[in-house]
């Protein structure tokens, strides 16, 4: 092979996420559309990627699908409620900063994405950036490891827990009660 590809720069995100083919992925966040196409592709024709993002980054996400070759379906969020079609997804993936949001903003969308899920699905979070920030710009917002259990445990996760922290994010996940 001439032209060999290398590792995908999301390799150990979507080891954390841990989608499977044909799972219906939820996929909020203002970014990471490399990660949610590659996300799709996990997920397969048999299954459903849905990113959830503001109106302005959708040409991201749109063009990032395109690049990997990926199928996504997109909705507007901006601020608010999601507006989904017919929940219940089996993996919920929340990627932000989730430290810059306040407290009742952080506990709000928590809740609602944790009755986005199917009894037993799981809910993954990403918070903070995955690159340092260059130039002298703002270091990414994490919430500390208890608060974010505490989030997601509030929320009515179940067996809340951080997975690890690797290149700038901290991944967590729970369960839904079945």
């Amino acid at each position: 092979m001439l032209f060999k590809r290398g590792p995908s720069p999301h390799h150990t995100s979507l080891a954390m996420i841990g989608a499977k083919a044909g799972d219906r992925v939820l996929f909020v966040g203002p970014g990471h559309p490399g990660l949610a196409a590659e996300l799709a592709l996990v997920t397969g024709l048999n299954g459903q990627t849905l990113v959830a993002s503001p109106a302005v980054l959708q040409p991201q996400f749109e063009s990032a699908a395109a690049k990997a070759g990926s199928l996504i379906d997109l909705v507007t969020h901006d601020a608010g409620f999601l507006p989904l079609g017919d929940p219940p997804f089996d993996l919920v993936v929340w990627a932000a900063e989730i430290g810059a949001l306040s407290e009742a903003e952080r506990a709000s969308r928590m809740q609602e994405l944790i009755e986005s899920l199917r009894p037993g699905g799981r809910v993954v979070v990403l918070d903070g950036a995955p690159t340092p920030r260059r130039f002298g710009g703002p270091a990414p917002r994490r919430l500390p490891t208890e608060a974010a259990v505490a989030l997601l445990t509030g929320a009515g996760g179940l067996a809340a827990r951080e997975l690890g922290s690797v290149g700038g994010l901290s991944y967590y996940e729970a369960r839904r009660p079945r």
